[in-house]
């Protein structure tokens, strides 16, 4: 169980690109009658990039909740290392989405690499 536990963090790291990569086809995706998890996300008049602050906030908080249960160990914590860039890509999705598509994915990649770094420390 431990092991899909941590599983999680890059996954949901991943979906956030993900959807803002999503985010700059939507016009063409939505004129071929595709319906991904961006096109939901825009049909509703709230920013993306809320999506995508949840969606880090909620990292950092399962992260923790790992170390608090001994999942993960407290070293693994250096990956927080990686949230200005996180912070920047949330201020940029709005604006620029393949920036900010660019910018979450070098922020995902960091992220897990810091968490794989603190199992090394």
């Amino acid at each position: 169980i431990g092991i899909i536990a941590v599983a999680l963090i890059p996954g949901i790291l991943w979906m956030l690109f993900y959807t803002i990569d999503q985010m700059s086809d939507s016009e063409f995706d939505k004129k071929c009658g595709i319906v991904n998890l961006a096109i939901k996300f825009l049909e509703y008049d709230f920013p993306i990039s809320r999506y995508v602050e949840f969606g880090y906030l909620s990292v950092i908080i399962f992260h923790m909740y790992l170390i608090l249960n001994n999942i993960l160990p407290p070293q693994s914590l250096i990956s927080i290392a990686s949230i200005p860039l996180a912070f920047a890509t949330i201020l940029c999705v709005d604006k620029n989405p393949k920036k900010g598509g660019m910018m979450a994915l070098a922020s995902c990649g960091l992220y897990v690499l810091l968490l794989n770094m603190g199992f090394i420390l």
